[in-house]
């Protein structure tokens, strides 16, 4: 191989890299991300499981900023899906 194609493949390499190292951080962000957004989530839960409520507009409040939706399969299955990503907002 020349000199000149050895460059060429030299800097395909480093584009190669920094494209994979820019999709790594992004990954890691994403990660970390979702890593805050669950820790808030437990910290609600934790919290929620600790109270005694009375009141039923308090309570329903409540597993509203707790629950996006629940789903009820004609098998009579129950899927729950939790806001982990906004815990502290409600869910319209």
């Amino acid at each position: 191989m020349g000199s000149k194609t050895i460059r060429i493949n030299q800097e395909l390499n480093k584009l190669a890299l920094a494209k994979r190292k820019a999709e790594l951080e992004s990954v890691l962000k994403t990660q970390k991300d979702t890593e805050e957004q669950f820790r808030a989530f437990q910290k609600l839960i934790a919290l929620f499981a600790q109270l005694d409520i009375d009141d039923e507009q308090v309570l329903k409040h409540l597993l509203c900023q707790v629950i996006q939706k629940i789903e009820v399969h004609e098998d009579g299955s129950i899927k729950i899906h939790y806001n982990i990503a906004h815990p502290q907002g409600t869910v319209e």
